[in-house]
């Protein structure tokens, strides 16, 4: 769905789509595509932050699975502060 959105987005638009996509691209592994949708990104948008992280995390060379971890890690965090459950789990 996101490789879609970012095909049809205006350059305009592109820096969040592609970013997000970037995220999940990053996520399971796919090199390729995460460096193609963090570079329009930023020629769309080059100051913005996400697609700076995800930029940086790939010229540090950060292992996907470390990225994995962090966003667990996060939220988690988040939970124990009472952000981001749900009217379920805050029951």
């Amino acid at each position: 769905f996101l490789s879609a959105l970012a095909r049809c987005a205006l350059d305009e638009n592109a820096a969040p789509i592609c970013s997000a996509l970037a995220c999940v691209a990053y996520q399971v592994g796919n090199g390729a595509l995460t460096n193609i949708a963090v570079e329009r990104a930023l020629r769309n948008e080059p100051e913005y932050e996400l697609a700076r992280l995800i930029d940086m995390a790939l010229q540090a060379q950060i292992e996907p699975a470390e990225i994995c971890a962090m966003t667990e890690r996060t939220r988690d965090r988040l939970r124990e502060w009472g952000i981001g459950r749900t009217d379920a789990e805050a029951a």
